[in-house]
């Protein structure tokens, strides 16, 4: 039986129909380092599964054994990392195999450029347009498949397959919004709805839940 190929490999298209506007994503996040726990959820046809970092004691042996179980269920696997300043964080999960990162606590548009230059390589160039990201030609993003294309991912298909979300949860990111969907490289703003809430100052005026039903937090 051939190898149906990695993940990653869906991205691309999995991407374009998001930006298309005519479908939606349905993930759920995980934080447990069960890789059992991970498989289960991957398997309930979710569109993908966020592995939290940021909130867990998660470390890089661990996650290697999340994606793995994740990945057996054909279900992409986004990783929650540490920030836009997480270098190691964002380059360890897209070695180990993750499909995307979800950056926490981004502001500014220049937040966003460092991130999207830690997680593309510099082929085109260094900077946050061609990338920041080591090479390193790791064979864990090319499983199930083998080395066929471990060269070509470096080189041509790796940045296309890396899936970089930004999380909007602070007031000062919701006034900096569209300069931040306008940086080359960022494929989704995700909403956090807690820290956004308490950062606009609604949880202590309305308190929760009734501040997500605020008129000013359905307005922003």
């Amino acid at each position: 039986m051939p190898y149906p190929g990695p993940v990653n490999a869906t991205v691309p298209a999995w991407r374009e129909k998001l930006k298309s506007g005519k479908t939606v994503a349905l993930g759920c996040a995980v934080n447990t380092s069960s890789p059992l726990a991970a498989e289960l959820v991957a398997s309930l046809d979710y569109d993908f599964v966020l592995i939290d970092q940021q909130h867990s004691a998660i470390d890089p042996e661990k996650l290697r054994n999340l994606l793995q179980a994740v990945h057996c269920a054909r279900c992409h696997a986004l990783v929650r990392v540490g920030g836009a300043d997480d270098r190691i964080g964002i380059q360890q999960a897209l070695d180990l195999g993750a499909d995307g990162i979800l950056v926490p606590c981004s502001k500014t548009a220049d937040d966003i450029r460092k991130a999207v230059s830690c997680a593309k390589y510099p082929v085109r160039g260094p900077g946050s347009v061609g990338g920041t990201r080591s090479v390193f030609l790791n064979l864990r993003p090319q499983l199930p498949g083998g080395f066929a294309g471990l060269i070509d991912y470096v080189v041509n298909t790796g940045n296309e397959r890396a899936f970089v979300a930004a999380q909007i949860e602070t007031n000062e990111a919701l006034e900096n919004i569209e300069e931040i969907c306008k940086v080359e490289g960022l494929d989704c703003a995700f909403i956090g709805p807690g820290d956004l809430a308490t950062d606009m100052g609604l949880v202590k005026e309305f308190g929760m839940p009734a501040c997500w039903g605020s008129d000013k937090f359905k307005e922003a």
